[in-house]
């Protein structure tokens, strides 16, 4: 009854504003640009767009510019990620846009409102757009993690960074077309081999002396803090040493 209550007073020429529940207004559009005689135009906001929630000027955070811009901050607002603002997505990983764009509407407060007053979306997230999500997050930033596909592990998935050894290892696998554990169960010879087949260079042979695997300088002496740097090394970064070997075969 509250509720045909209220159809009823709607039906008079009232503003909507005054008698909604909750109410939130996000734009975005162009720049006005005026005609200045013998120059050029000039544009009224040093942005490439103007973005507006509820009245707040966002301009600033929302620096996006290029190909369908008005498009991609929408999607950005709403938490949407797809081919068209990927570009954007990984600005936000390196750091040149806010990570607060991606999802605003939810960061805000809105979306929680709004699922109050009229119960969440019955939508749900395809397993297409998993698969895509998934899938990019890997590819641009190595990001492996279980996605709940809500703002805070998305985000996570942007903002995550490779450490040293994954890196190398995604460079491998990129390189060798396999994956690093296969290619850290082929001996010595076969690495080498395959190292030799994708790059077409020879691999020097090194007939250094070697103690436990650490090679020896010229004058058959190392320092206690040279061998266990060294160790560390071999311990703890296998991928660095194995793209380091790569890399210094693509040197030759």
């Amino acid at each position: 009854m509250h509720f045909l209550l209220k159809l009823r007073m709607l039906e008079n020429k009232v503003d909507l504003k005054e008698k909604c529940d909750y109410y939130s207004k996000f734009s975005t559009h162009m720049n006005y640009y005026v005609n200045w005689d013998g120059g050029r135009k000039i544009k009224d906001n040093i942005y490439p767009t103007r973005t507006y929630l509820n009245g707040q000027e966002l301009s600033n955070m929302y620096d996006i510019d290029g190909v369908d811009k008005l498009y991609r901050i929408y999607d950005l607002y709403r938490g949407i990620i797809n081919p068209r603002n990927e570009t954007d997505i990984n600005q936000i990983h390196l750091g040149f846009l806010s990570p607060d764009i991606y999802d605003l509407k939810s960061l805000k407060g809105i979306t929680k409102q709004e699922d109050l007053l009229v119960g969440k979306a019955q939508d749900t997230i395809s397993e297409e757009y998993m698969v895509y999500l998934k899938q990019m997050l890997d590819d641009k930033f190595g990001y492996k993690g279980n996605l709940t596909f809500d703002r805070e592990t998305i985000l996570s998935g942007i903002l995550y960074q490779m450490s040293g050894p994954e890196m190398a290892k995604r460079n491998i696998e990129r390189t060798l077309g396999i994956s690093y554990s296969e290619f850290e169960k082929l001996d010595l010879n076969q690495q080498n081999k395959l190292i030799e087949q994708k790059t077409g260079k020879k691999l020097k042979p090194d007939y250094r002396l070697r103690i436990d695997g650490i090679p020896i300088n010229d004058e058959h002496i190392i320092t206690e803090e040279q061998a266990n740097k060294r160790i560390d090394e071999l311990t703890s970064s296998g991928p660095k040493k194995i793209l380091k070997r790569f890399l210094n075969c693509i040197k030759k």
